[in-house]
């Protein structure tokens, strides 16, 4: 799913499209707009869709969440699927009765608490080709400095449909098995000790390194029906225990990558004159009876193909750099373990493909 921080660009970059005279605090508020961040993909679900409400810049938080509105998507053959709210502002599918499938077509509905109806453009659900390849190269790097750094470079291979116009964009997650679910740290000054006290996982756990918030596109306009060797990501030497990782290829439409490169843009202005100023990125939302509300976010419906690999290390001769943090530390294991508590960087549900 995408991730609440880039909702949360969005508004910031809404808010700075008037930037140019000098700003007044305390003299006129930004008209407060509908933010809303979802998607639907082939892979099992629930989807989330969450729908939040810009605040002006000078709040505390740039979003509140927008409750108790009716929320539902309807498929080009006129089923309807239903939204029920989990949390205030987060909108969940019921994973059993929906799964997005690839040739489908798909529209957001929201009806807000306070009448407003609101309509995504429809989305098309294109099927993403398979990832043929992940590989890797050992890269020796020294500075300027002369401090050195080895490290793996992670590519992945697909082959684009030819005689089409293909928009894609990756994602990754690396998992590690966790032994210890607990770890605290307690100096003994007066002994001149450190001690670290490690708790057992009372279950099978895995830590979770994911690139929630970078944006990694590409299109097919030079590489129509060839090849694509596209480089995902970096990880370090510093064992020579195998990597997993579990890497995403989507399947974007048009609009959904121009909205998507638009924030790269944006992210990566340095604040030169030269940069493009500010300004608000359009979405797919719209209110179907006010055609000149601006409604902030996407709704999209993407393909989606994933892969799991074991990144080689131990083919490299020379060792992985030596770990000094754990020297002058005595090392105490709790006779209690620690459940593995579910989150965004740690789960106990085994990877796809561990």
């Amino acid at each position: 799913m995408k991730n609440t921080c880039i909702a949360l660009l969005l508004v910031l970059l809404a808010s700075l499209n008037a930037c140019i005279d000098p700003i007044d605090t305390g003299t006129e508020d930004i008209v407060p707009k509908l933010v809303v961040d979802g998607q639907i993909t082939n892979l099992p679900g629930p989807y989330t869709v969450k729908l939040g409400q810009s605040e002006p810049y000078d709040n505390a938080s740039l979003t509140r969440p927008v409750a108790n509105a009716t929320v539902f998507i309807m498929d080009d053959e006129g089923s309807r699927f239903d939204l029920t709210e989990t949390s205030r502002g987060t909108y969940r599918t019921d994973s059993v009765s929906f799964q997005g499938m690839p040739g489908r077509t798909y529209t957001l509905h929201i009806l807000t608490e306070n009448g407003k109806e609101y309509q995504s453009q429809p989305q098309f659900l294109q099927a993403s080709p398979p990832v043929d390849t992940i590989f890797s190269r050992f890269v020796e790097e020294v500075s300027a400095e002369g401090i050195a750094r080895d490290y793996f470079e992670v590519y992945l291979k697909t082959r684009d449909t030819p005689g089409e116009r293909n928009f894609y964009r990756w994602k990754w997650a690396h998992y590690e098995s966790l032994k210890y679910c607990k770890q605290t740290y307690a100096p003994d000054t007066e002994n001149g000790i450190n001690y670290r006290l490690y708790s057992f996982c009372c279950e099978p756990c895995w830590k979770i390194s994911k690139c929630n918030n970078c944006i990694d596109l590409a299109n097919d306009q030079f590489t129509d029906g060839r090849t694509i060797e596209r480089l995902i990501t970096t990880i370090p030497y510093d064992s020579k225990d195998d990597y997993f990782m579990i890497i995403e290829q989507h399947a974007l439409q048009e609009r959904a990558y121009r909205f998507w490169n638009s924030v790269v843009g944006q992210t990566n202005n340095t604040g030169g004159i030269f940069d493009n100023p500010p300004a608000s990125i359009p979405g797919n939302i719209a209110n179907i009876n006010d055609a000149e509300e601006q409604v902030l976010g996407l709704f999209t419906a993407i393909g989606v193909t994933r892969k799991s690999v074991y990144i080689k290390r131990d083919y490299v001769l020379k060792p992985p750099p030596q770990d000094n943090s754990g020297i002058g530390v005595q090392i105490l294991l709790s006779p209690v373990c620690e459940p593995c508590q579910e989150g965004i960087v740690r789960t106990a549900i085994r990877p796809p493909g561990w």
